[in-house]
């Protein structure tokens, strides 16, 4: 029976990470910088990597819209929100900003002015709070 272990990633580990995630990945997602990494580690098996994982931090963009405003108001109050949460996340050195829609014609609008693109796979969250692990 096998036993999977985890371990601490070391320098030298980066180049299995990196063999796994070009073999098996990089046509699905980007692999995050390092430098945005919270905690990490590697599965071994024995002595060799069979996986890596991360936890890095997501920039989100949340917008609380009065909806009873004119729709001239709300556009300028998104456009200034989102100018703002831009250029603030690439102050800050990121990449990427997420947003979790519940709007189809407000993500209409991000796509068309903020070029937001859809992102693949299914968005997931784990609530922490009462999670045992």
């Amino acid at each position: 029976m096998s036993k999977v272990r985890f371990a601490i990633p070391e320098l030298r580990d980066l180049v299995r990470i990196n063999e796994i995630y070009r073999k098996y990945h990089q046509d699905s997602f980007g692999l995050p910088s390092l430098d945005r990494s919270v905690t990490g580690g590697v599965a071994k098996l024995d002595d060799k990597i069979v996986a890596f994982g991360m936890v890095t931090t997501l920039i989100e963009s949340i917008l609380v819209l009065d909806l009873g405003e004119s729709t001239r108001v709300k556009i300028e109050a998104i456009k200034v929100l989102m100018d703002r949460a831009i250029a603030d996340s690439q102050e800050q050195g990121f990449g990427w900003m997420h947003m979790f829609v519940q709007d189809p014609h407000f993500a209409q609008i991000l796509k068309k002015h903020y070029k937001a693109q859809v992102c693949s796979g299914e968005a997931l969250v784990i609530s922490l709070e009462n999670h045992n692990g």
